[in-house]
């Protein structure tokens, strides 16, 4: 089940994902390590954020997953 800090967890492992993504798509114009490296390491990196976000929003809807949400202090 997920709780308070397994969601900032995932809220910021997808935030410092798509920043890593961006970052590495941009680095892919400099060619100091090979191109393609970079840009498909960027392009999966900021693919993969907003999965990430949706997989939180799957089991944040989750029965069992109310009760510990509803402890959680904004």
């Amino acid at each position: 089940m997920i709780n308070c800090t397994w969601l900032r967890f995932g809220i910021l492992l997808s935030g410092l994902s798509l920043l890593a993504g961006i970052l590495l798509v941009v680095a892919a114009r400099f060619p100091v390590v090979p191109v393609a490296f970079l840009s498909h390491t960027g392009l999966l990196m900021s693919l993969s954020s907003p999965l990430v976000l949706l997989l939180l929003g799957v089991l944040a809807l989750l029965p069992g997953s109310r009760r510990r949400l509803e402890e959680c202090r904004h």
